[in-house]
């Protein structure tokens, strides 16, 4: 578990690329700073892009006496609901969110602060009781959320981002993990932090996987790949 905290928080591109992080938290409505720490989840037998297994690790909540753990701004998840606030961005170097398999997420930087929300809402266009993802009514509710405030453009992450028709079931086969990082001076991804040390530019990293052809279950995973939004 050490290790792997370690490792996540060096390096969370390279930690994505090499283990499956599962996050399947429900902490209620409330967007806060919050503890983390890692925990094995052997019953996820995930395989990585050369088709060898990788190790499978679940994201859960800790006390901050904790030594092997790490902060994170948690943006929670809710069917039919909306979640969204801002924090600023010097108070905590990544944000994590429940997994995603339709939902939308969305950030903007805004001065020295991140803007940042979750979104699902569904509705039944045939009327037969089959229930998809509205993403009209999402993306309207991202436009009303982050209409005021300085910033840049609205980055967001939607189902036909990380959905193909050539995934398993339809499309309906994929799951996500999104990950917020603040790109400070040491940052493993490269980046230099900004002059001013309250604005600190972000990046979001998603994790996709997919349930494997011969499984078809959800702890039967392959990783599609690691990339950025």
């Amino acid at each position: 578990m050490f290790e792997a905290v370690e490792q996540f928080i060096t390096n969370p591109g390279h930690f994505l690329q090499n283990n499956a992080l599962i996050c399947k938290l429900d902490l209620g409505p409330e967007l806060r700073i919050e503890h983390f720490t890692l925990q094995r989840a052997p019953e996820v037998d995930c395989r990585g892009t050369g088709g060898s297994p990788i190790p499978a690790w679940k994201v859960v909540v800790t006390p901050a006496t904790t030594v092997a753990s790490f902060e994170a701004f948690w943006v929670p998840y809710s069917g039919g609901r909306g979640f969204s606030d801002s924090f600023r961005s010097k108070d905590s170097r990544f944000v994590l969110t429940p997994m995603l398999d339709g939902c939308t997420v969305a950030y903007r930087h805004e001065a020295d602060r991140l803007r940042v929300g979750h979104y699902n809402f569904v509705h039944d266009p045939t009327g037969t009781g089959t229930f998809v993802i509205d993403q009209a009514a999402i993306d309207a509710r991202v436009a009303a959320d982050f209409a005021a405030g300085p910033g840049g453009p609205v980055r967001r992450l939607r189902k036909a981002d990380y959905k193909l028709a050539t995934d398993l079931r339809g499309g309906e086969g994929v799951q996500v993990t999104a990950v917020g990082v603040r790109q400070d001076s040491d940052d493993p991804l490269g980046h230099s932090r900004a002059a001013d040390a309250d604005v600190r530019p972000w990046t979001f990293l998603y994790q996709k996987r997919q349930i494997r052809a011969a499984a078809r279950d959800w702890n039967d995973l392959e990783l599609s790949g690691v990339y950025t939004f």
